[in-house]
Parts: C-alpha cells; sequence; structure tokens
C-alpha cells in the first residue's frame, strides 16, 4: 500500500520510499524522535484547539457517503482514514461542507498539521499528492487544503491545482520505483544524517 510515510519519504529520498513501501524499518536518530514527539504534540493541540471551538455535533465519525445526507453546515472528521487497493491515506482532520451547488453533495477541505514554525515546498508537495490521492477515492476533488503549521498554529491555504501537474510527475515516478523487483540507486543527501537508514546505508556504501 502507498501510506503518507512512502510518499513522504520518497520526496526525500526514493530509496528510503522502496524500503517502507516493503516494511523496512531502520534505527531512528534522535532528531527523528524529538520530531515526531513534537508533531503529535503539536496535533494534540490543534485538535483540542479545534474541538473547544465546535459544537459537538460538529464532530462525525466518518466521512459522509454523499447524496441522501442532508449536510446543513460545516461540519468535520478528525483522523480520517481513506483506502483503496492501492492507497491508505489519512489526514489530520477533513473539513466537509454543503456543496452550495449540487444537492446532497459535499465539498471536502483536507487538513495537515506541520509542526515546523515554517511550511516547505516539500511539505506543501506531499499535501498535494495526498489530497489528488483522496480526490481519486472520494471522487470529489478538493480545491484547496489549509495546513497547519507552528507552536501558534497558524494556517496557509494549498490550492491543489497549482501543484497538479508535480504531483501527477511525482506520483508515476513513486508507482514505477516501488513497482520494481530492485531498489533504486541509492544516492546521499543532506537528509541522510537524518534518516532512521544512515547506518544501513552508509555500511552498503562501504562494502
Amino acid at each position: 500500500m502507498i501510506t503518507n510515510e512512502v510518499i513522504r519519504s520518497f520526496l526525500d529520498c526514493p530509496y528510503k520510499s522502496f524500503l517502507k513501501f516493503h516494511h523496512k524499518s531502520g534505527d531512528k536518530t534522535e532528531f527523528e524522535r524529538l520530531e515526531c514527539e513534537l508533531l503529535n504534540d503539536t496535533k494534540t493541540k490543534f485538535r483540542k484547539s479545534l474541538q473547544t471551538s465546535l459544537h459537538e455535533h460538529q464532530i462525525l465519525q466518518q466521512i459522509p457517503e454523499g447524496k441522501g445526507n442532508q449536510l446543513v453546515e460545516t461540519q468535520y472528521v478528525i483522523e480520517p482514514l481513506f483506502q483503496s487497493n492501492d492507497y491508505t491515506i489519512n489526514f489530520d482532520v477533513i473539513e466537509i461542507s454543503p456543496d452550495k451547488q449540487s444537492s446532497g453533495e459535499f465539498s471536502y477541505v483536507p487538513i495537515e498539521v506541520v509542526a515546523k514554525e515554517a511550511v516547505s515546498k516539500l511539505d506543501k508537495l506531499s499535501f498535494a499528492i495526498k489530497s489528488h490521492i483522496i480526490s481519486q477515492i472520494q471522487q470529489c476533488t478538493p480545491e484547496f487544503g489549509k495546513i497547519v503549521y507552528g507552536r501558534n498554529l497558524k494556517t496557509i491555504k494549498i490550492h491543489i491545482s497549482d501543484y497538479l501537474k508535480e504531483v501527477k510527475r511525482v506520483l508515476k515516478k513513486l508507482i514505477k520505483t516501488i513497482s520494481s523487483k530492485e531498489a533504486p540507486r541509492f544516492f546521499q543527501n543532506r537528509y541522510c544524517s537524518i534518516c532512521e537508514f544512515y547506518i544501513d546505508c552508509n555500511c552498503t556504501l562501504s562494502t
């Protein structure tokens, strides 16, 4: 299955993505552990902030299926999971609003939390890739999404169409990479020193 982790790993290093797709794991670095802890703390802070600002009935347990559901106001699904034969994708929150143009239909706004104090190009591209994938699963293309970031939970809007050409190019390369019987060629980059596979990859290079 192509997951959030496989997608983000591919943007950092195709070799790592291949390993993750095949359920390999390494020894997480101290940086990765601290990064994960900070992200979890930021996600928890955002969820509490969101739940405090909403009425209980605005929080749904799952994504509505479409026609036949009379949605009259914006509602939210926390940590929704989107699955198909090829993908398992999740977001921190999905904001769902009634579509003014079509009765019984919904518009989706995916929301993702980033702990860093600045949102990188790779953060935006990873977000756009996942948004594109859920548009295929749900057959409802989000016009935009939101990335919530930093200790003050600032928000930026991401227009998915701005990244669509690059999204399709990256997805094509990703699928080709993980579908291969052989791992892609390994190249060292600046990400290597903070990667869980750092020791294994260096051992491979030295042999």
